[in-house]
């Protein structure tokens, strides 16, 4: 027990470990990532994990004789406000947000324990865990484009006669698609990871870590390039029928990687040899060396006293967002207890009974606590179709505004145009999603879609996740997602004539329901 008031690595390990626990979905959420089958983009993350450890480990083995406890005010405040925008974006089930603060969690308990100036030994191995979390995917569109064209050009430099037409290049021999699987985007990662903590290990200036960094990227590309170019020209010279085409070429692309970055690290370990920095011997403060006169019995008790208080402020600052999100989760719970369903009636249209085969629109919201589908005709028989679906409680797969949400079933409908509109009716500013869509049987239908949140429409799925944040901070957790839609019979202008008029009585009635 002695060790642990003296040594400040066993306390980061234990606080580490307390964050983790309570954190808990989230640090599952990296190792269900890193784990997937469906998606190995991110496979390289427990292989980053462990090199992050290990390089934390050789900081500390290099400097734990200088290395010293000193608690700092503003690593635990920082801690209790990483803790509390964790518990924001939890609020908002923003999974790669929950992530990031709780990497900053870790950051900042070094930062506690250490203070700035001896934590910054460790933030380089820390920082490596950025490159395992899910926020790359926005990259797969530029790389598929530049893998598609860098492949089409290498293939004008053969016999092979080609033609490139958006992601899809065409040979005589077949047809293949660059598709986000093809992008490289786990290349492109790991290479920037390998080049991150190859620069870090070095003594270098900071022209040739830029420039290792940048040919780390080139590597991964290129890389990328050749398997595709590979596989195309397998496929040409065996009419389409090599294993690479017809069975699997995931593993090709590791090996011509795994070549490519071999090279990579040799070219680098050439560089950093020939550019080296004479290293500087850092200057600590020693505070080893005490007065002969000093009551070591005095000493050990005050440190003991100091880390039993650092300790104690640094598991409240931590367990300050998961106790909020496990309080407001009751909160929401109770408010879903109390839902009632009442199909609302608005005035001049009336709820009529319509199921036509091929024209009712069936969205859907995954996992919402309430959906009401009703239809209601006006006087002159136009018929609009209102779908409500309302979330009380949500979490990672049931929520309001989700990708994985549709407005329409792609295998009924057909989209032929989406934008954004604004109706003549609403609040000031209001704009709504519309989509135009037409079914297998030649039906054309306007369908409008956005969010209510306490009274208050928005058709941007930011907004309505801030809405819905500030919503349950005052205790009013409900997303209602509004869907109205109309077939198009004479026009699309009189469709939206239709739907606006319907809007506004709907805007009347609706704060009741």
């Amino acid at each position: 027990m002695k060790h642990f008031f003296v040594n400040p690595f066993l306390q980061i390990i234990f606080l580490a470990l307390v964050a983790l626990g309570l954190f808990l979905p989230t640090t599952l959420s990296f190792f269900y990532i890193w784990t997937s089958k469906e998606n190995l983009t991110y496979s390289h993350g427990l292989l980053l994990l462990a090199v992050c450890i290990y390089l934390i480990y050789l900081q500390w083995n290099d400097n734990k004789k200088s290395v010293e406890t000193r608690y700092s005010v503003f690593g635990v405040a920082g801690t209790l406000l990483m803790s509390l925008l964790w518990f924001l974006v939890t609020l908002g089930n923003v999974q790669i947000g929950q992530q990031f603060f709780l990497i900053f969690v870790i950051i900042f308990i070094f930062i506690a324990i250490l203070g700035i100036k001896q934590a910054k030994l460790f933030l380089y191995p820390l920082f490596i865990l950025i490159f395992a979390m899910p926020v790359w995917d926005f990259l797969n569109i530029y790389l598929r484009t530049i893998s598609t064209k860098a492949v089409g050009i290498m293939l004008g430099y053969t016999d092979i006669v080609s033609f490139v037409e958006g992601f899809t290049i065409f040979i005589p021999s077949g047809t293949f698609l660059v598709d986000n699987g093809c992008a490289g985007t786990g290349q492109f990662i790991t290479a920037l990871s390998i080049a991150y903590i190859f620069v870090f290990m070095q003594a270098m200036q900071w022209w040739l870590r830029l420039s290792l960094i940048v040919l780390a990227v080139i590597t991964g590309l290129v890389s990328n390039f050749v398997r595709i170019f590979v596989i195309i020209v397998s496929g040409h010279l065996t009419n389409m029928e090599h294993y690479f085409v017809t069975v699997e070429h995931v593993s090709l692309g590791w090996v011509v990687f795994a070549i490519g970055i071999m090279l990579y690290l040799f070219i680098a370990s050439k560089l950093a040899v020939r550019f080296a920095l004479k290293a500087v011997e850092s200057e600590t403060d020693n505070e080893d060396a005490r007065q002969e006169g000093d009551d070591v019995s005095q000493i050990m008790n005050h440190r003991i006293r100091l880390t039993v208080v650092s300790v104690f402020l640094i598991l409240a600052s931590l367990s300050a967002g998961p106790a909020l999100a496990y309080y407001y989760q009751l909160e929401n719970a109770s408010a879903l207890e109390r839902i009632e369903s009442v199909i609302p009636e608005f005035e001049e249209w009336k709820l009529i009974d319509t199921d036509v085969p091929g024209t009712k629109l069936e969205p859907d919201f995954r996992g919402a606590d309430r959906h009401m589908y009703s239809s209601y005709e006006d006087v002159d028989g136009h018929i609009v179709e209102v779908n409500f679906y309302e979330y009380f409680i949500q979490h990672q797969g049931k929520e309001a505004v989700n990708d994985l949400n549709e407005v329409f079933l792609e295998e009924q409908w057909k989209l032929q145009s989406r934008m954004k509109y604004s109706p003549s009716t609403g609040p000031d500013d209001f704009e709504l999603n519309l989509s135009k869509i037409v079914s297998r049987y030649g039906q054309e239908k306007i369908v409008w879609q956005w969010y209510e949140i306490n009274n208050t429409w928005t058709a941007s799925d930011i907004a309505a996740k801030l809405l819905n944040i500030r919503g349950i901070l005052f205790h009013s957790p409900k997303v209602r997602v509004i869907i109205v839609s109309a077939n198009v019979n004479q026009s699309e202008d009189a469709t939206n004539a239709l739907l606006t008029e319907f809007v506004s009585r709907m805007s009347h009635g609706l704060n009741s329901y």
